[in-house]
């Protein structure tokens, strides 16, 4: 079992959430950061720059959803009431870490390096 795992085993689901959106602010704070020390000036507006940063957060966000989902029938513990194929525990925390990580090092690349070019 990883950190993060013993880690949002402790916390309920709302703390999760709210540490998920801390690293998702970290990341913008990361990408501003980068692209201002990288060229002295903004490419884009900041509001340009933050809306770029949470549109491929989200497409990122979708695209690692599918990892990690066991079903309760998969793990053997069925909860009387739910949906068999529902899953067994929500990795919030994991999920919210992995995709601001991803966003945000998607995002300098964009911003820092193929935005210029356009």
């Amino acid at each position: 079992m990883s950190a993060v795992d013993r880690l949002a085993m402790r916390l309920s689901g709302p703390a999760q959430v709210g540490l998920g959106l801390l690293a998702a602010f970290c990341g913008i704070g990361i990408v501003l950061a980068v692209l201002y020390m990288r060229s002295g000036q903004l490419i884009f507006s900041l509001g340009t720059s933050i809306a770029i940063y949470f549109v491929i957060w989200w497409l990122v966000l979708f695209t690692v959803l599918p990892f990690r989902v066991r079903s309760q029938v998969e793990a053997g513990e069925i909860e009387a009431g739910s949906e068999p194929g529902a899953p067994h525990q929500a990795h919030l925390l994991w999920y919210a870490l992995v995709t601001s990580g991803v966003a945000t090092m998607a995002s300098v690349i964009f911003l820092v390096w193929i935005a210029p070019l356009i």
